[in-house]
């Protein structure tokens, strides 16, 4: 299963390196400071490409969605390395703000198959009037689906938001209600 790896998440506050706009390529968001060495790996949901910090780290997990490909298009290189998720390092070091970091910690919180909404995140980190900057740090996650962010709705119910598209976000949640359907049976 995608979500059975458990991580260790390492959080450092850095309030420049998620927000300055020389730090965006092609949508994924990371400090151009760190070192480039990219894997691949294998999900139910297509490649999804980790980028190392060290050989004990990732600090940027997300689908592939590179020079306009969407991540069911995404084909590799000869030289791209293609992991199964259970070979990534136990380690996630994630930089941001630290409202950033509390709401991503909030979001952590939520349990697998279940959602909240925007302002309920807001509340979990007690600053309820803050809903929009959840909103702007939750498209601000590095970490694909081990910060669930997918699993944020809106106050009405809707999908709200998503970072890499609302195909792969009902696709995230349909695979969690499945998953927790089968257990229940």
């Amino acid at each position: 299963m995608f979500f059975d790896k458990k991580f260790i998440f390492e959080w450092r506050e850095d309030p420049y390196s998620v927000s300055s706009p020389r730090n965006h390529d092609f949508g994924l968001v990371y400090d151009d400071a760190l070192p480039a060495s990219f894997v691949y790996v294998e999900t139910p949901f297509g490649l999804w490409r980790a980028r190392y910090l060290d050989d004990q780290s990732i600090c940027h997990f997300a689908p592939t969605n590179i020079s306009g490909k969407s991540w069911q298009e995404w084909s590799l290189l000869p030289n791209d390395v293609v992991k199964p998720i259970d070979e990534l390092p136990e380690t996630i070091v994630v930089y941001g703000t630290c409202f950033q970091i509390a709401v991503w910690k909030a979001l952590i919180d939520i349990p697998f198959g279940t959602t909240t909404t925007y302002t309920g995140i807001a509340e979990r980190i007690h600053n309820p009037r803050a809903v929009r900057a959840v909103g702007s740090a939750i498209g601000a996650n590095r970490i694909g689906a081990f910060i669930p962010c997918h699993r944020v709705l809106a106050k009405n119910g809707g999908l709200g938001g998503f970072r890499w598209g609302l195909p792969l976000k009902k696709a995230l949640l349909a695979y969690e209600a499945e998953i927790v359907r089968s257990v229940k049976d």
